[in-house]
Parts: C-alpha cells; structure tokens; sequence
C-alpha cells in the first residue's frame, strides 16, 4: 500500500479513543522513521476542516460518529472538493450499511481508491 522512503500523510477520523490508539499501531515505523504523519480529529466538522486545510495520502474513517452525526457528510463533502480528496480511504466501521453508502458516494471520485473494512470490536469501551 505504502512505498519505502516516502512521508506520508494520514487522517484518522472516529470518535472512539481507543480506535484512534489502534489506528496508530498501523503505522509503527512512525516513530522510528517518521515515514507516517498522523493527524486524529474526534468529529464530522473536525474531519472536513482537516480536509480543506491539509493534504493526505490517506483518510481512516468511520461511519457512526456520535448518536447523532455519520462520515456520508464527509464523503459528500470530498466528492464536492476533489482537488482536497487523498488517494487513498479506508472505511473502518461495525456499521455494515453505513460503511456502504459512505463507499457508494466516494465512488463518484475518479481515481480513488476506497478500502472497507469492518471494524470488529463490540466490547470496547
């Protein structure tokens, strides 16, 4: 997924603490190479500010953020700012449909590349 010798850029939006921490374990060269640069923002409006204001290889997202907010509004907000859109985004979600419709939208991006993976973690707290 990642070439050798390069910096890259990576946002991580969820508003689960502990997914964060296991988000950062991804990248372990970090801290040794300094070859990863992750930013962690904890809400919808966070994330979209992130977005209009840095540039990302990559964007780690969730669908359900809260009771009453969900990712779509980023991705809807991505399809509208294509010049701001990374290469690469990863859904990361327990949210099986939810994690659909977000790819569904970022599929009218051409030349992204959209990753789902189920997040499995029921018990975290």
């Amino acid at each position: 997924m990642f070439r050798k010798n390069k910096c890259y850029t990576i946002l991580i939006a969820d508003d689960t603490m502990i997914r964060h921490v296991r988000f950062s374990k991804l990248f372990p060269d970090y801290q040794k190479t300094r070859h990863f640069g992750t930013q962690h923002v904890f809400t919808v409006s966070a994330a979209i500010e992130a977005l209009a204001h840095n540039r990302y290889h990559m964007v780690c997202l969730d669908h359900d953020f809260g009771t009453f907010d969900d990712g779509r509004p980023i991705c809807n907000w991505l399809v509208e700012n294509k010049m701001c859109c990374p290469a690469k985004v990863l859904i990361h979600s327990q949210n099986h449909v939810g994690a659909k419709a977000m790819k569904e939208i970022l599929s009218e991006i051409p030349g992204i590349e959209v990753f789902v993976l189920p997040y499995e973690g029921a018990n975290e707290s």
